[in-house]
């Protein structure tokens, strides 16, 4: 009886689960076609774009250009003196470095495509300090990028992309998932 018990109630928790998802997904889906979010993106044209889109990034890296993302990471390390990098404080900066409707998929070909690019313009610690380059690679110019194809995508001016970034995050997640091959 025990037993029986214990299925029926793991029954109807992955029931609620499984409509709590439903519920949720549709409500993000639905959200975002409102929104013009797009459903399919050419993913395999993204690298030539964010390549494009490099000298303006590197000059993000140099200082000639203001971004938003390198600042409020930077007050970040001003407030956080002791640890920056403690889970907590990083957990607090994570929404930044979805790029919005792009998911996880373009998370992974626009960090990836930025490394690439990096590694061959030695960009050092000197460059991007207080942090790290891996670091200033998730949590400046990840953002910095998706940003830009959003307002490239959009038509829109840097701070409304921006906007759009944060408020298709969500969206982004649960559509443009990364597919594991298996």
């Amino acid at each position: 009886p025990q037993i029986q018990q214990y299925l029926a109630s793991e029954s109807f928790i992955d029931q609620f689960e499984i409509c709590r998802i439903y519920t949720s997904e549709s409500r993000v889906v639905l959200n975002g076609k409102e929104k013009n979010y797009p459903l399919t993106i050419n993913f395999n044209n993204l690298p030539k774009r964010i390549e494009k889109l490099f000298s303006e990034l590197l000059k993000i890296v140099t200082k000639q250009t203001q971004s938003l993302y390198r600042d409020q990471v930077i007050n970040v390390f001003k407030n956080y003196e002791n640890n920056p990098r403690k889970p907590s404080v990083l957990i607090g900066r994570f929404n930044n470095f979805i790029p919005g409707y792009y998911g996880a998929k373009g998370l992974y070909i626009i960090k990836s495509t930025l490394y690439n690019l990096i590694t061959s313009k030695e960009i050092t610690y000197s460059m991007t300090k207080p942090l790290k380059p891996d670091e200033y690679l998730d949590e400046v110019l990840v953002p910095e990028t998706a940003v830009r194809l959003i307002a490239q995508n959009r038509r829109v001016e840097l701070d409304q992309a921006n906007e759009i970034m944060k408020d298709s995050a969500e969206f982004g997640m649960y559509i443009h998932d990364i597919e594991i091959e298996m």
